[in-house]
This record gives C-alpha cells, structure tokens and sequence, in this order.
C-alpha cells in the first residue's frame, strides 16, 4: 500500500527520475573512460 502511494506522489516521481538521469550520466561517463582506456 506504502509503495503504490509512494509511486504515484509527483514527488517520488520526479526524484525517481532525477535518481535516473543522475545514474543514466555516470554510467554514460563510465563507459567513455572504459572505451577511453582501451584506444590508449
């Protein structure tokens, strides 16, 4: 019951996707550095 009404509050749902972007941009940034370390 807690967690249906935690997904529907515009609250959680916008910091679920801040959460995601954030996680979205450091994997981003992860794999530029593999690839990054692997040309040189």
């Amino acid at each position: 019951m807690l967690k249906i009404f935690l997904y529907k509050s515009p609250i959680s749902k916008q910091l679920n996707l801040r959460a995601g972007f954030l996680f979205f941009c450091i994997g981003n940034f992860g794999i530029s550095q593999f690839e990054y370390s692997l040309h040189f």
